[in-house]
This record gives structure tokens, C-alpha cells and sequence, in this order.
């Protein structure tokens, strides 16, 4: 873009290389740093922790929101640093990384890379990883992607008994948690809150793992294999203090001011406010959320969902000198395992609620942080809910299009505050379809305007100096998580410098484009600072970790005082980008009134209070202690998708049209929720005319199914596929889904694969799922229809006893037979919910599930 006045552009000259496909972009940058660089650029990240920036007064979320690029780096001969595996650094005089790693390696496979597993979760692992271990763990081919740690900040921008919990625990014998556990992973909790304890005023806080500690005399880290099972391996490393509810009780009966000063056996405290003014901000946070979800109601506080749960605490690790005004989320992931498993241990149920999260990555639940807390929820008797984040109105995300060989800019509005400009590392995260390839040219703007670029998909530049900042272009092509392409942008600011103000621009270019569409998302480290100059405000403003699949995604609303409930201005607002409508329910989150510490170190001790809290931080918990109350009245053994269903069936819909991208499908309301009927969903297809979906279906040789149907473009039925020159559409699949249930079935995955019909193949999951084309869930309005290629598509909702259709368009490959005299293919359509899985599994051959269904089909041979 030219600049106003005439200025001549200034061309920034950069290096070029290959970029790495398996190292997320923040953590090879880092990586490529020199130590003195990385000493540098820490101890600029955290003075900038401690002077958070302006906030306006309706929007003290703002100046908490922060997530270093440093997070999850450690380095040797820092005395600052907050190293939980005691001396690992400097016992191997390298920076080291807590990272993410995805692939189908074991945690013995690491071990021998020199890496230091921590915990596992399906194909996700966390850990630790020497700089020096990086190439050869990118060398294995069982790893797919590393992610370093990403800073997720803190999600914070009289509402029990109108959601109907105030009967529950009213009744006789209560329904108030009893015999549930309730985890939280936040920044602090005040143990000397009465909030939190028993009738007898016993402390009912089981464990708390403060990740940040280094463990002293009397004091351990949690134990691992096989004395904690499925947590950290035998061959792994645990690191923090885990605190038990023996050491907390001890901790409480010897406290005597001031011969007996606090904290002198369990050290977990917020931080004291006289001593560090920076944390009066935000030392509140995870007693308010614990309370919100398992308070009582002492010390003036209103009583949480489930007051009479059982609770354990986890303090992730973080970057700022225990500030925490951002965590290590893979620190925070290890405290959601740690809570299961210690859950596990005692056979008791267990919800987990996080209240944090930041807005990098690409917003369809294929992160491995989001995969990892899917893969937790594999086993029955567990629940995480999730805070919407409050990313709607702050112009932190944008959406477009690119035509083949047209360029379409993004503007991004750098400005000051408060007399201050914006003086944090950015990130800016654009995702768009796997077979689209755009190049990428950004415009700083200096005078002249500084323009780096154009960058080529595949592609990483070196760090270009502009105007005292640093900037580095990162183009990936096929993110092993969903096949599909980003574009990261690194804005590194060194202490004493700020971003340049002003419309930074970026060009996207489409050399290659069949669909187009992309989405972009700033990072949450200026904000009130930074915006797009055209942001799409309306929707996909979820954080991460909220777009996860099995977790429930919590927005907040105002309380409701009469009618219906008005959604929080701020509050974040789906759908995913792969077209889930989430969040899935909405709670209270304006004005939350619950305990917050006091501080018992001064001569005359401040005793713990009550405040109020607004934001999807104080909403999530609410829903987490909703859900503690259904496992107590409908049965420990509930797995996560019958307590998310059971809260949707029972959500009021008052005044609000459902489905909707800010409230999901309706607002917390228990009434009726322990006496309702038990969740009935059962999606499928026919597979002959006189089938009726009561299956198993016995006979397997009929694909014939009619709710599979093979269209020209007009729509008209036809059995004859042709290929297309250049791979254009020239088929629609249409697939009839059905719901036999009682109820309403919500977010069902809809795919379809071909194969050759008399070919050989182990497992359906390895049928063919290319050619085929979606409408995009998320495009752009106006958008062809079937731009996106994929073989899945999302239906919102499908009431229980009817039938809808999905369409896909198909580029059938060029087929010269089977080599049997064949001309025939086969569709197979499949049904997924998280009620209702398919039954389908890698290696495994056909079920005869009614979520499944065949069709041959004649080939127009070619040759």
C-alpha cells in the first residue's frame, strides 16, 4: 500500500529459509536466539508484566490480559527465574523449553531424545526439551509438531439461585457436591477462606500442586508412577510442591499472629499487596473462581454451585516473577491430569473449570492443548468446563477472501493509551484452507513505511529490524493438526522500545486459490492498543483452549432479575471455525459476587472478604459446579457428554433464538436437571429403504443405502460420476442424517469417504477423503458454495424425530476400473456425537452401527 505524502517505501532486507513443519514459529525463533538475546528479551517481558497497560474503566480485563512470547522458556544462571525442575537449566547450561509434543512416540522415546516427559494424554505430550535435543526430536518420525508453551492469561473482564441451584442444596439430603471433587487451575487461592471450608470448619481442600515452588525440607513435588498412576511416568519428572489436606490443616491450626506468622508450612499464598502492588489486580482471581464453583458462602461471600464438594487447587507455572497475569498452559494441562488423577486415586467424580486462555491458534479444537484435554475426557466420571474468554468488541479478529492472482490487505491499528504506547510482543496468527497458497507482505509503518515481504507459503524469514522493534514472518503449509495453512507474524519488542503506532498492513496474495476464505487473530498483549482496522467482531471471538470438542464452553450473561438474560458485552462468541456451535451454554458473569483473600501477614491481619468479579472467568466455574451437582444426584459414572447434554436440555431459552453464537444453546437453569430423563440421542442413516434404524444391522453386503444419493449440478439424481479436468466439482453427495432419539441431537460430525468397491482395505478410517467440498461453515457471505475442501461438515442442532441433509460436492478422481472388471466405487457416510459414536477405529474393520451406511455407485469409465 502506497504511504500518503509521497514517501518511496523502504525495502527491509531479510533472509529467507525453509521453515520448520514440525516446530511451532514462536518456539523456532526462540530457539534460534543467542543466550544473551533470550536473557534480554525475558527480563524485557517481565518489567513489562509488572506496568501493565491503560485499561479503560469499563474494562479492567484489559490490563490483565498478557502472554509473554518467552513464556515456557527457562534459562541457565537466572536468578530471577522460577525453574521448577530444580537446577535443570543450569544442570545443562542451556535454555531449555516446556513444550507440547504430538505424535504417536512414548514417553521411553522422548527419555531417550533427552527430553524430560511429563504428562500424556492420547498422542499429546507435555515435557521439557533441552534447545541442543530440538533437531533430533524434529528428526523422529513419530513426532508430528512441538508447541512451546503459550502464556494463557486470565479470562476476567445473584446468580445461584436464579439458575435453581439455591432448591438443590435446600433439599433433603442436599445435592451440594457432596462426594464430588471440584479442580481448579488458576493463579492463587487464600486457604484461611472460611469459603472453603467444612461444617466443622475443617478445610475441604484436598491438594494443592503449586507448580512455581521449589520443593524445601518436609516439603515433595506430586509423586509419579505407578504411586499416582496416570500422571507423570515412572521415566518422567514431576517438579512444584503438592501441598495435602493434612500439611493445609496444620498450616491453619498453627497460624498465631504474631509469634506464629502465615505460611510457614504451606507456602502456596497470593501475593502480598503491600509487598507487590503490581498483584493487587489480580491475587483474587482463583479464590473468586474456586468460590464461584465450590464456595460456601463464608466470610460474607455468596455460596458457589456446589458448596459441599471437595476441592483441589493447582498454581500453573508462570513467566512473571509470580505475578501470574498469564500461566504456562502446558503447566495447566498437567494440573487438569494431576486433578483426575488424583481423583481416580480416591474413585470419586471430578469437574475441572479453567478460566484462562489466549487467541492464537485456529479456533477448530485441533491445538494440542485442546486435544490433550480431549483425550483427559476419554474416561467416565469427568467434566472440564472452559471459560468463553472475553475477546468479542475488542477488534482482536478479522476475516476476508483472496481471489486467484488478487491481493486483499489487512490493516492493524497500533495506538496509544493513556499517553503510553504499545509496548508488549505481539503475535498476529492468520489460518486459512490447506490447498489455497497465499504469500504474505507486511508493511511496518515507519517513514518511509518499512515493507517486509513478499513471503512464500513454506517459507520463514530471519528477524527483521525495524524502528527498534524486531519482526519475523513465519508462512506453514498442512499444520499436522488439521491439514490445513498458517501464517504467523512475531512483533519483538526490546525493553525501552515499542510497537510503531500506526496501520501496520498486510497483503495477502493468492497464488494458488480454490477456496480463499481466512480468519486472523491478534494476541491479547496490547489490547486496548491494537485492533484490526475492519474486525469481524460478530463471532469466532472464543479463546483457546474454548474451542476444544468434549470440554463445555462457558459465555456469560447478565443476571437475570426478570425475563430474559442479555449476553455480556465482552463475552466471546462462537462458532469454531470447523462450524461447532460453541459455547455451548451460558452462566451468570456480570457483577459475580464470591469470596477474595485477605492478607493475614500484616501485624493487625486482614481477614478474608467477598467482591465482585464480571467476565466468562466467573460464568465457567458456575457451570462447573452445576455439573458437580448432576454427577451427585444422576450417578458418579456419567460420562462428559451426558452432563453437557443434561445442562443443555435443562438451559432456559427464554427470550433468546437457539441456536446463537453468544449464548450457545441457552442459559444454566437446573430446575428439573435431577429428575430429567436420561439423555436420548441416536443419530443414523438407513442402509435400505426398510431399514428403521433399530440395527445392528446384520447384513453388510447391501450398499444400497438411499439417504446416500449421487446428484448432477442441477441437482438431478444420477449414477454416473465423471472426473474434471483441473479437479472441479462435478458431483454433489447428499447424505440424509436422522435422529431416532428423544432428544434433540446438537454439533453432529457428518463425513463421507470413497474407496474402490472390491478392494481390500483394514479399516474404514482408512477410506479415501479427498475430492470432496464443503460450503465453508465460516466463509466469508457470498462465497461459492462447496469452497472449502473436506470430507466433514458440522450440523448444528437436528430435533429428535426428524431428518436434514447435507451436501457435498465431489471431484470424483479419474478411474480406469479395479483391474476385475469393476466400474464401480463406494461411499461409505458417517455419523459422529459425542452420545452416539460410529464405533469406527483405526485397524479395526466395519461395525454395524447405524451411524454407518454404503452406496455403490457406477463409474463413467475412462481410457
Amino acid at each position: 500500500m502506497p504511504p500518503s505524502g509521497g514517501e518511496t517505501d523502504h525495502r527491509a532486507a531479510f533472509t529467507v529459509r525453509a521453515a520448520h513443519p514440525k516446530l511451532d514459529p514462536r518456539l523456532a525463533y526462540l530457539a534460534g536466539l543467542p543466550d544473551a538475546a533470550l536473557h534480554r528479551l525475558v527480563n524485557s517481558e517481565r518489567a513489562m508484566a509488572v506496568t501493565p497497560p491503560p485499561a479503560a474503566p469499563d474494562d479492567a480485563g484489559a490490563a490483565l490480559s498478557y502472554a509473554p512470547l518467552t513464556a515456557g522458556l527457562l534459562l541457565p544462571g537466572d536468578p530471577d527465574g522460577r525453574s521448577p525442575v530444580a537446577g535443570l537449566p543450569d544442570r545443562l547450561g542451556e535454555p531449555v523449553f516446556s513444550v507440547f509434543i504430538t505424535g504417536d512416540c512414548s514417553a521411553r522415546d522422548l527419555a531417550d531424545q533427552g527430553v524430560v516427559p511429563r504428562c500424556r494424554s492420547g498422542d499429546v505430550h507435555t515435557a521439557f526439551v533441552p534447545r541442543s535435543r530440538l533437531r533430533s526430536l524434529e528428526a523422529m518420525r513419530s513426532v508430528s509438531f512441538i508447541e512451546k508453551a503459550r502464556g494463557w492469561s486470565l479470562d476476567l473482564g445473584s446468580a445461584v439461585p436464579h439458575a435453581g441451584m439455591s432448591q438443590l442444596h435446600a433439599a433433603v439430603p442436599p445435592i451440594d457436591g457432596r462426594n464430588v471433587i471440584i479442580g481448579v487451575v488458576d493463579n492463587f487461592i487464600d486457604i484461611y477462606h472460611p469459603a472453603f471450608s467444612d461444617d466443622a470448619g475443617e478445610t475441604r481442600l484436598l491438594h494443592i500442586w503449586d507448580q512455581t515452588l521449589l520443593p524445601a525440607d518436609g516439603e515433595a513435588s506430586p509423586p509419579i508412577a505407578p504411586e499416582l498412576p496416570d500422571f507423570i511416568p515412572i521415566i518422567g519428572q514431576s517438579y512444584g510442591v503438592d501441598y495435602s489436606a493434612t500439611q493445609i490443616a496444620e498450616e491453619l491450626a498453627a497460624f498465631n499472629p504474631p509469634a506464629v506468622p502465615p505460611y510457614g508450612i504451606v507456602r502456596h499464598a497470593p501475593p502480598d499487596p503491600i509487598a507487590m502492588p503490581a498483584a493487587k489486580s489480580m491475587r483474587h482471581h482463583g479464590t473468586l473462581v474456586a468460590g464461584c464453583a465450590a464456595g460456601n458462602g463464608g466470610g460474607g461471600s455468596q455460596p458457589g454451585a456446589a458448596p459441599g464438594s471437595a476441592i483441589i487447587f493447582v498454581s500453573p507455572l508462570d513467566y512473571d516473577n509470580g505475578l501470574k497475569r498469564s500461566v504456562d498452559n502446558t503447566g495447566v494441562l498437567d494440573g487438569c491430569a494431576y486433578i483426575f488423577a488424583r481423583a481416580q486415586q480416591l474413585g470419586l467424580p471430578c469437574v475441572v473449570n479453567i478460566s484462562m486462555g489466549d487467541n492464537l491458534g485456529p479456533h477448530d479444537g485441533t491445538t494440542p492443548g485442546e486435544r490433550f484435554l480431549d483425550n483427559l475426557l476419554d474416561v467416565s466420571g469427568r467434566v472440564i468446563t472452559l471459560s468463553a474468554g472475553n475477546g468479542t468488541g475488542r477488534g482482536e479478529h478479522a476475516e476476508g477472501s483472496v481471489v486467484q492472482g488478487g491481493t486483499t490487505t489487512l490493516v492493524l491499528n497500533y495506538v496509544m493509551a493513556g499517553g503510553r504506547p504499545p509496548r508488549g510482543s505481539d503475535a498476529i496468527d492468520i489460518w486459512y484452507g490447506g490447498d489455497d497458497r497465499f504469500d504474505v507482505t507486511v508493511t511496518v509503518p515507519t517513514s518511509p513505511p518499512t515493507v517486509i515481504g513478499p513471503v512464500s507459503p513454506g517459507t520463514s524469514t530471519s528477524e527483521v529490524p525495524v524502528a527498534g522493534v524486531g519482526v519475523q514472518i513465519t508462512s506453514l503449509l498442512h499444520d499436522p493438526g488439521n491439514g490445513e495453512n498458517t501464517i504467523c507474524i512475531l512483533i519483538i519488542v526490546p525493553a525501552g522500545e515499542a510497537v510503531p503506532t500506526g496501520g501496520w498492513t498486510i497483503a495477502l496474495t493468492g497464488t494458488a486459490v480454490t477456496d480463499g476464505a481466512f480468519h486472523a487473530w491478534v494476541d491479547r498483549n496490547n489490547r486496548g492498543q491494537v485492533s484490526w482496522a475492519q474486525p469481524a467482531d460478530h463471532r469466532l471471538t472464543l479463546g483457546a483452549p474454548a474451542t476444544a470438542r468434549r470440554p463445555i464452553t462457558v459465555a456469560a450473561h447478565s443476571n437475570i432479575t426478570a425475563g430474559s438474560p442479555t449476553i455480556y458485552s465482552f463475552s466471546g462468541r462462537g462458532p469454531t471455525r470447523d462450524g461447532r456451535i460453541k459455547p455451548e451454554i451460558t452462566a451468570a458473569g456480570l457483577g459475580v459476587t464470591g469470596p477474595v483473600p485477605g492478607n493475614p501477614r500484616t501485624n493487625l491481619p486482614q481477614p478474608p472478604g467477598h467482591a465482585s468479579g464480571t467476565g466468562t472467568s466467573f460464568s465457567a466455574p458456575l457451570v462447573a459446579g452445576a455439573a458437580a451437582l448432576l454427577f451427585q444426584c444422576r450417578g458418579a459414572g456419567a460420562h462428559c457428554a451426558d452432563i453437557k447434554q443434561r445442562l443443555i436440555a435443562a438451559a432456559g431459552t427464554n427470550g433468546v433464538v437457539l441456536p446463537d453464537d453468544g449464548f450457545g444453546f441457552g442459559y444454566l437453569s437446573m430446575d428439573g436437571a435431577c429428575t430429567a430423563l436420561p439423555p436420548s440421542v441416536d443419530v443414523w442413516i438407513r442402509k435400505t429403504l426398510a431399514d428403521t434404524g433399530a440395527g445392528p444391522w446384520a447384513d453388510e453386503t447391501l450398499h444400497a443405502s438411499p439417504d446416500i444419493e449421487i446428484l448432477d449440478l442441477n441437482g438431478d439424481p444420477t449414477d454416473a460420476p465423471v472426473p474434471a479436468a483441473g479437479g472441479g466439482v462435478t458431483r454433489i453427495v447428499r447424505v440424509t442424517v436422522r435422529n431416532r432419539g428423544g432428544q434433540t441431537a446438537r454439533n453432529i460430525d457428518v463425513f463421507v469417504h470413497w474407496a474402490g468397491p472390491f478392494t481390500d482395505i483394514a479399516s474404514p478410517m482408512a477410506w479415501m477423503a479427498d475430492g470432496f467440498r464443503t460450503a465453508n461453515p465460516v466463509g466469508p457471505p457470498g462465497e461459492a458454495p462447496f469452497a472449502r475442501l473436506s470430507n466433514h461438515f458440522v450440523l448444528a442442532e437436528l430435533p429428535a424425530g426428524e431428518a436434514a441433509t447435507v451436501e457435498f460436492g465431489w471431484s470424483p478422481p479419474a478411474f480406469a476400473g479395479d483391474g476385475a472388471g469393476s466400474d464401480r466405487f463406494r461411499l461409505l457416510a458417517r455419523l459422529e456425537h459425542e452420545l452416539d459414536a460410529s464405533g469406527m477405529a483405526p485397524g479395526a474393520g466395519l461395525p454395524g452401527s447405524n451411524n454407518l451406511a454404503q452406496r455403490d455407485v457406477r463409474f463413467a469409465l475412462i481410457g
